[in-house]
C-alpha cells in the first residue's frame, strides 16, 4: 500500500504508450509530438489525444509522487543511522523517540514531516485535512504520506456551507507560496482534492490544446495561486483574489466558453465554501471577466472611452478591478514566458 500503489500500473500504462508511439511512427522514439498524439490514441483504443495525455500525465504524476516520498524515506533513514550511533553512546543504549513539534491542532512536525499529532481524531474533525495541509505549507514542510491516508479513510465530509476555519485554512494554504504544489499533490494522491471541491475532478489532468501553456489546467490553477499569493498585499482582499486564482479556469472542463461555464462553477463553489452572496459575487465576476483585461490590452483602443466603460460597466467596482488586475498578473506569469510578455507589453 502507500504512495507506492499503482506505481506498476503508471509503469505500465508509461510503457504501453511507449510501444503505441513506436508502433505508429515506425521509430524507435521516446517523443510524443502533437502530430502522432490521435493515431496513438487510436492504437489504444481510446477516446482522442486528450484521453491519451490524460493517462500519460496521471501515470506520470503516480511515478512522480512515489520517488518523492522514496527519497525522503531514504534521507531519513540515512540521517537516523548518522545520528543513532551519537546518540546510544551517550544515553547508553535504548532507541530515542523521534522528537514531535506542534504546528497546529492535532498536527505536528516529526523528522522534518507533517503527521498527525497522537491526540488527533479525524473522524471528529471534518477541518483536520486543510489545517495539516496549511501547517505544512506554511511550515514549508511535506505532508507525510500515512497522515494524508489516514485522513483521507478516516475524514468525514465538511458540511455545507463550510465552517469559517476551514474556509480560512483554505486561503491559508493558497497563500503559502511555492510549498503549496507539493502540498496539493500529496492530498491529490489520495483524492482529498476531489472531496473537497468535486467540480476538481474535471481539470484534473487535464492537458491544454495551446502552445503558450506549460502545464495541465489543474496545475496550472495551482501555479496562479503560487504566483498571486506574491501579490496579496496589492488587493484589499486577498482571500478573494486567492480563491479566484484556484477557481479561474474551473470551466475547462465543460462545453462552451470556460469563462462563461467557470463563473457558474464557482458562484456554485463559493456558496459551498461559505462565502456570503457579496463575496460570492465577486469570486464569479472575476473567474466570467478574468481574460478581459488581457483581451483589451492586446485587442482594444486604451484611449478610447467606450473600452474604458467596457471594463468599468463589467467589472462594477474598483475593489474588484484590483482584484482583476492581480488575478490577470498571475494567470499570465503562470500560463508561461509567452503570455506574460504579451500582457506585460
Amino acid at each position: 500500500g502507500g504512495p507506492r500503489e499503482g506505481l506498476a500500473d503508471a509503469r505500465r500504462r508509461l510503457l504501453d504508450v511507449r510501444d503505441a508511439l513506436h508502433l505508429t511512427t515506425g521509430r524507435a522514439t521516446d517523443r510524443l509530438d502533437l502530430q502522432e498524439q490521435d493515431q496513438v490514441a487510436a492504437e489504444l483504443g481510446l477516446l482522442d489525444a486528450d484521453a491519451l495525455l490524460r493517462q500519460v500525465y496521471e501515470a506520470a504524476g503516480v511515478v512522480a509522487y512515489a520517488s518523492e516520498v522514496t527519497w525522503r524515506e531514504v534521507g531519513r533513514v540515512l540521517r537516523a543511522r548518522a545520528v543513532r550511533p551519537r546518540l546510544r553512546a551517550l544515553l547508553g543504549g535504548g532507541r530515542p523517540a523521534a522528537e514531535r513539534s506542534p504546528l497546529a491542532e492535532g498536527v505536528v512536525e516529526q523528522e522534518g514531516e507533517v503527521v498527525l499529532a497522537r491526540t488527533a481524531r479525524p473522524e471528529r474533525d471534518p477541518v483536520l485535512p486543510l489545517r495539516a495541509a496549511a501547517a505544512a505549507a506554511q511550515a514549508g514542510l511535506p505532508l507525510s504520506p500515512h497522515a494524508v491516508r489516514r485522513l483521507a479513510t478516516t475524514t468525514r465530509p465538511l458540511p455545507t456551507p463550510w465552517p469559517a476555519e476551514a474556509r480560512e485554512q483554505l486561503v491559508t494554504l493558497l497563500g503559502s507560496g511555492r510549498p503549496l504544489v507539493r502540498v496539493w499533490e500529496a492530498l491529490e494522491a489520495e483524492g482529498l482534492v476531489t472531496r473537497l471541491l468535486p467540480d476538481w475532478e474535471r481539470v484534473r489532468c487535464r492537458p491544454q490544446r495551446n502552445a503558450v501553456h506549460l502545464w495541465t489546467v489543474d496545475r496550472h490553477l495551482i501555479e496562479t495561486a503560487v504566483r498571486a499569493s506574491a501579490l496579496t498585499r496589492r488587493v484589499g482582499r486577498p482571500d478573494l483574489l486567492l480563491v479566484a486564482a484556484l477557481l479561474h479556469d474551473i470551466g475547462k472542463g465543460w462545453p462552451g466558453d470556460h469563462a462563461t461555464a467557470g463563473a457558474t462553477i464557482a458562484a456554485d463553489v463559493a456558496a459551498r465554501v461559505g462565502f456570503d452572496p457579496a463575496d460570492a459575487a465577486v469570486l464569479t465576476t472575476l473567474v466570467r471577466h478574468h481574460l478581459l483585461l488581457a483581451e483589451t490590452a492586446t485587442r482594444r483602443d486604451l484611449d478610447d472611452p467606450a473600452t474604458v466603460r467596457a471594463v468599468a460597466d463589467a467589472v462594477g467596482t474598483p475593489g474588484t478591478l484590483e482584484l482583476l488586475h492581480a488575478l490577470t498578473e498571475a494567470d499570465a506569469l503562470a500560463t508561461g514566458p509567452a503570455a506574460w510578455s504579451s500582457w506585460r507589453g
